[in-house]
This record gives structure tokens, sequence and C-alpha cells, in this order.
């Protein structure tokens, strides 16, 4: 099975910042049958939980009600952002480490580099001088790599921080993830949605931050292998 492409997914991911000590813990909504169009109701749903340590995943609980701020501190949210490798036949897998020792390589072979900006200032101004960029470089270790935000128009030593990420640790004991990254307001837990049937005998690798994930992978695998292939005028056979 020949590697043809790499995609992360889901392609859009939607965080928040938090000045809490904890991050808010993973949950999704439902329609209430009896009131199909009332408010949809706030259910936990699978939290994990990373050792700051090795970067593995060491816990996973569901719970049973969720608290969105600590006082009046709010609790911050981030994604998993998960990676699947398209091959020459076509197929969206997860890029797990039997895929990875297929090819002869681990995790240890995958780099990472995450730039991110914030141009709220140069979206007004029209000066590249003012959006705030945040670069970590490339890196292969399961260590937080902050997310430093430097700009041309600061101050001296001046700097924004925009929180961190993380390269997960593959493990035996909790095998459900495909590679993904993790972005994060402040270091600690990850957080995953619910993902029926995904289950998979080994672990894949992944990056990480705290959050919550916004969409099950299998439905941002499909939908974003359809969206590629209408940009670029193509369709799945």
């Amino acid at each position: 099975m020949t590697i043809r492409d790499i995609r992360i997914l889901p392609p859009l991911a939607i965080g928040r910042f938090g000045s809490a000590s904890e991050p808010l813990d993973n949950y999704t909504v439902e329609v209430d049958p009896k009131q199909p169009l009332g408010y949809r109701r706030i259910k936990g749903a699978e939290t994990l939980k990373v050792n700051n340590t090795s970067g593995e995943i060491s816990a996973s609980w569901t719970p049973e009600y969720i608290q969105f701020k600590d006082g009046e501190h709010i609790r911050p949210v981030a994604p998993f952002l998960e990676v699947f490798a398209l091959t020459a036949e076509g197929d969206l897998n997860p890029l797990d480490l039997d895929m990875l020792e297929g090819h002869g390589l681990d995790p240890s072979n995958l780099s990472w580099r995450i730039r991110v900006e914030n141009r709220k200032v140069f979206r007004r101004t029209g000066n590249p001088k003012d959006s705030v960029v945040a670069d970590t470089g490339w890196f292969r270790h399961h260590g937080h790599q902050e997310l430093r935000g430097l700009c041309e128009n600061f101050i001296k030593d001046a700097a924004i921080s925009f929180g961190n990420v993380r390269y997960i640790k593959p493990n035996d004991q909790f095998p459900p993830d495909p590679t993904s990254i993790h972005a994060s307001a402040r270091s600690g837990l990850p957080h995953r949605g619910d993902r029926p049937g995904s289950l998979r005998s080994r672990e894949t690798c992944g990056i990480s931050g705290r959050g919550r994930r916004t969409e099950q992978p299998q439905e941002a695998a499909k939908a974003s292998e359809l969206a590629w292939f209408r940009n670029r005028g193509e369709f799945p056979r």
C-alpha cells in the first residue's frame, strides 16, 4: 500500500483560550426527542488525559456533567488534529503504527512544524509587520511545544503566548486514535469525542493539544476526501 498524500483532519478546528488551570471536559450535544425543535442537551463524552512527562494518553473517563468555568476563570478548549494517509488505491486510512511499519518507519520518523498567526491588527492596518506569528520549527519529540507569538511592531522582547502543541506518543493501552496533533491553550489534558466503531488493534501516532473533537474522524475523512477531489476537478471511483 503506497502512501500518495497525507491529510490532517478535521481540516478546520476551533479552540478557545482560557485562564483556568483545568481544561474543559469533552462533550457532545444531542437533540431531545420530546422537544426536537428545542435546545439541544449537553452530554459528557469520552475525555482523555495525557501524561505531561511521557506525552502518552494515561487515562480515560466520561464526565457526569460539564463545567465551563472554574469560578471566574474560563476552561480552555483545543482540538485533536488527526493524520490520515491517502493511498495509491484511493483509500483514506488512519496513519497508524501498522502502516508506518509497512513502510519501514516508526513514530520517530514523523516530523512536525506548527505555524500560527494572529492577524486581527494586520487586517485593519494592512501592514504585514502587525501580524503576530508563532513558529515551532521542526520537531519529533512528545513534549510541549510553546507557541510564542512574535511581531515586528512589538516593543523589544515582547511576545504573546498562543498556548502549546504536542505530538502524542502512541501506546498500547489506548489504541483508538489515529496519528494526531494537539494544540492547547494550557498544558495538560487532551480530549477526544466519541467514535463508535473506530477502535483499532494498535495505537496510531498523533499530534494533539487539549480540547475536544468537533467531528467524527470517519465522517471528516470522507468529507475531506470529497472536498479534495472537487477542488481538483476529480471524483473518487
